[in-house]
């Protein structure tokens, strides 16, 4: 689906696989590592975004804003699972901040969600607390891991 504000030149749509270079800088950007991805990376990534839910805001031809989400089984107490949304690779560039990009695509993807029967939603994110308004927070403020060496491969 395609969304547009009246009076905007920003279309949120599902990326293509011709989009996939730019969606990268995009996400690189929002990221503030290098703008410029490798051939490589984006060999590398354009299998999963195509299978995904991958959203791109585009600025006329350019790509300012990414959101990825995907299907996931969550764990609850009790060891029952239920179906979740996952959400990642979420930036809008510092030029088109405060725009209402990531609430469109949040919203968007949120509400198709729901409809599919997901039950909830997980987040990856740098910065949770500005998730807040969509109704994130943190899972958990501590964990512990047991590693069994030997069966995880690593030197003891």
């Amino acid at each position: 689906m395609t969304t547009r504000r009246p009076h905007s030149a920003i279309d949120v749509r599902p990326i293509t696989a011709a989009d996939i270079p730019d969606w990268t800088r995009a996400l690189h950007t929002g990221f503030l590592r290098s703008p410029t991805p490798t051939q490589e990376e984006i060999d590398s990534r354009t299998g999963y975004l195509l299978a995904h839910r991958t959203q791109g805001a585009f600025d006329t031809d350019r790509c300012v804003a990414t959101f990825r989400s995907f299907d996931q089984q969550l764990t609850v107490p009790g060891g029952n699972q239920i179906p979740a949304d996952a959400i990642s690779n979420v930036a809008v560039t510092a030029t088109h901040r405060r725009r209402g990009l990531l609430t469109r695509m949040m919203t968007e993807d949120l509400t198709a969600a729901k409809d599919r029967g997901d039950v909830a939603a997980t987040l990856i994110a740098a910065e949770y607390q500005i998730y807040g308004r969509y109704g994130f927070g943190p899972a958990t403020w501590m964990t512990e891991w047991t590693v069994d060496v030997p069966r995880a491969g690593l030197d003891p």
